[in-house]
């Protein structure tokens, strides 16, 4: 099917502790919402490279680095679903150039539930670099039977430019346990690939514009994970 989800991060990535926006006092809560040509997670389209609206909502305790947020996209896996709706809790801090980030992640796809699954990741950071490992609690992992103890490793790096620029990379194994219908499944175990480039217009519109190229070394993939350029536009509230 696609991937395996989001890290996070994913990162690019990942969960980091999200930033609070806003007037004086701030507020613990913000909201964000993407409008993509297409939701690519781990290298593989879960739209089947089509259109994604995306969004979600965060609360933070910044004094105790505690946070909690849902995360809302459309999907297309030729099943009875067509929405993912993911859940997740979790603690971050940060000590000068360092940082980390520790917590739980649920993925609901209503209307399919075997795909649901269940991750707990611990990101680490340093300046522009961060390194993210997800581990699979549930039974299930995104449809794949008796993979708990499944994970996916992700490196990243972003460079920040001035005029809102910035650009990163990522590299993610996804490393499959336990066995379905007597096939092991690492057999499904492959590597995938990030590069892209960011402007935030933080004048005027307030609109962050990615544009990526992703691809996996899958063998024979299908289409949904052969390499692919994607565009999207993103707001925080």
């Amino acid at each position: 099917m696609f991937e395996a989800k989001k890290t996070a991060l994913a990162v690019a990535t990942a969960l980091a502790l999200p930033a609070v926006a806003s007037a004086e006092p701030a507020m613990p809560i913000s909201a964000n919402v993407t409008f993509t040509t297409d939701y690519v997670f781990r290298g593989i389209s879960q739209t089947d490279e089509k259109f994604a609206v995306q969004g979600g909502f965060d609360w933070a305790s910044e004094p105790t680095g505690i946070y909690a947020g849902a995360w809302a996209s459309n999907v297309d896996f030729n099943s009875d679903t067509s929405v993912e709706l993911d859940a997740y809790v979790g603690w971050a801090q940060s000590w000068g150039d360092w940082g980390v980030d520790v917590g739980y992640l649920h993925y609901d796809y209503p209307g399919e539930s075997s795909l649901n699954t269940d991750e707990i990741y611990l990101i680490g950071s340093w300046k522009w670099l961060s390194a993210a490992y997800n581990y699979t609690i549930s039974d299930e992992a995104f449809g794949i039977t008796d993979a708990k103890g499944s994970g996916y490793f992700n490196v990243a790096a972003e460079y920040s430019f001035p005029m809102g620029l910035a650009i990163g990379g990522s590299y993610g194994t996804t490393m499959y346990e336990g066995t379905s219908g007597g096939t092991p499944n690492d057999t499904g175990d492959y590597d995938d690939y990030k590069v892209y480039a960011t402007y935030s217009d933080g004048t005027y519109t307030g609109l962050d514009y990615t544009l990526a190229w992703t691809d996996t070394d899958i063998d024979n993939p299908a289409a949904i994970a052969e390499d692919r350029v994607f565009f999207s536009i993103s707001k925080s509230f």
